[in-house]
């Protein structure tokens, strides 16, 4: 985002939903962001957040995930995942994307919705989202 960005947005019609139009959501590379793990490129962040310095295998990284989605359950916390599709090619790697979904689908305790929804609800909630 820049200067303009909120600006540019709110005239294309996007929702208010605080006094400025805009809820921001937290942002984790440890462990919401998928492509971290998977490219070498991430050295370096996967060393600032304390991950193996190498490239994750699929199974690492449903683990990683699964560990993730465990901490947030148990903190009442926030967590989105992200997947990039053109970096999951192989087959093991749509096998433990797949892992992952059911994991949130058939848990009770899990909220899952679109990110307009969850925009809504932080906007409900306190400033931790503003």
């Amino acid at each position: 985002m820049n200067t303009g960005t909120k600006e540019f947005l709110q005239l294309h019609g996007f929702s208010d939903y605080d006094d400025d139009g805009f809820v921001v959501l937290p942002f984790h590379w440890k462990g919401g962001r998928c492509a971290l793990p998977l490219r070498r490129v991430f050295d370096h962040l996967r060393a600032k957040y304390g991950l193996k310095e190498r490239v994750f295998s699929p199974q690492e990284l449903q683990e990683a995930l699964f560990n993730e989605i465990d901490a947030a359950v148990q903190a009442g916390g926030f967590l989105d995942i992200l997947f990039h599709p053109f970096l999951h090619t192989s087959n093991a790697h749509w096998s433990m994307i797949e892992e992952v979904a059911k994991r949130v689908k058939n848990s009770p305790e899990i909220w899952c919705a679109p990110l307009d929804e969850v925009a809504q609800w932080a906007a409900k909630k306190s400033e931790q989202f503003r």
